[in-house]
């Protein structure tokens, strides 16, 4: 029995939705996957959102600071 399965590049994933693969990954920690349980209360949008506001390669580390003791001045930046 053939089975079909959906087929990404990721060439029209960064194109289409200015998705890298750093930011998938990143994405995918903040989600959950067989690697980390991921993020309580974040979901796919908030996840597009974070690694959008925060994409520096630390980014999740600076997200995690900011979450951990709220700078107001950071809004300054969007």
């Amino acid at each position: 029995m053939l089975k079909h399965f959906p087929f990404f590049l990721v060439q029209d994933i960064e194109k289409e939705l200015g998705l890298t693969r750093e930011k998938l990954i990143r994405m995918a920690l903040l989600l959950g996957s067989d690697y980390t349980e991921g993020v309580s209360g974040i979901g796919i949008v908030n996840a597009i959102e974070v690694v959008n506001a925060f994409p520096e390669e630390d980014g999740l580390l600076k997200f995690r600071q900011w979450v951990e003791s709220p700078d107001p001045t950071i809004f300054g930046r969007f």
